[in-house]
């Protein structure tokens, strides 16, 4: 009342009105003991079974006691089953590819000469494949990253991971299958670039490097000293 700003006859009477359009129902009750009248219960209009007369298409009405058997437009269940069948989610088998990839990672772990945080290692070795990166460059390449390690101390030696973020694989370079620009394009970069060059740089493949005007003299001396 005090947020309607009605008394408690302006309430009742607005109660009244909606009783007697059947939204609502209002049930009183007394408990048996004390005489009291309890809270009284409200019920909305969805709820409340109203008794309507019978007509031509409804039968004998809510009084009637025929009794008939419902009929196939008229079952018990008031859901009807739509015929149907539950859809099953289809169950995602891993690809070959994969598999594949996986197993490519199993056998990177067992040969890098210091493999740690496996997780951490299988994210970036798997983010190097989608990449676009040969798994097989990348175990081969830590094959050779440990034969070139042996006999070095742990410390000096690049984690597994540490490995893979900084594309250590591309230090061992893979045997080159294409010729021609793509060819000198790959030594190139390898030259001009800062990482260690792990490959021989024949004086014939320096030649055509130099004369291509894709490495000058000055750097090729600075990488690969007499």
């Amino acid at each position: 009342m005090s947020v309607t700003g009605l008394s408690n006859g302006g309430l009742n009477k607005c109660l009244s009105n909606l009783e007697t359009s059947n939204l609502i129902s209002r049930q009183k009750s007394f408990d048996s003991v004390s005489k009291r009248q309890r809270p009284t219960r409200y019920i909305l209009g969805f709820e409340i079974l109203i008794t309507q007369e019978p007509t031509p298409l409804s039968g004998d009405g809510a009084d009637s006691t025929t009794g008939a058997e419902p009929t196939p437009l008229q079952e018990q269940n008031r859901l009807h089953p739509s015929g149907d069948k539950p859809v099953k989610e289809p169950v995602n088998e891993p690809c070959v590819d994969e598999q594949h990839t996986h197993k490519l990672f199993q056998i990177f772990w067992k040969v890098h000469p210091r493999p740690r945080e496996a997780e951490i290692t299988e994210a970036a070795f798997m983010a190097a494949v989608a990449s676009g990166v040969d798994p097989d460059w990348i175990v081969s390449s830590a094959k050779k990253y440990a034969t070139e390690q042996k006999g070095n101390r742990t410390q000096y030696v690049k984690r597994s991971d540490n490995w893979l973020a900084d594309e250590l694989w591309k230090a061992f370079p893979r045997k080159i299958k294409t010729t021609g620009v793509e060819r000198l394009d790959f030594y190139a970069d390898l030259i001009n670039g800062d990482r260690r060059i792990h490959a021989a740089i024949s004086d014939s493949l320096a030649g055509e490097l130099i004369a291509s005007g894709k490495v000058t003299l000055e750097r090729m001396r600075e990488r690969l000293p007499a």
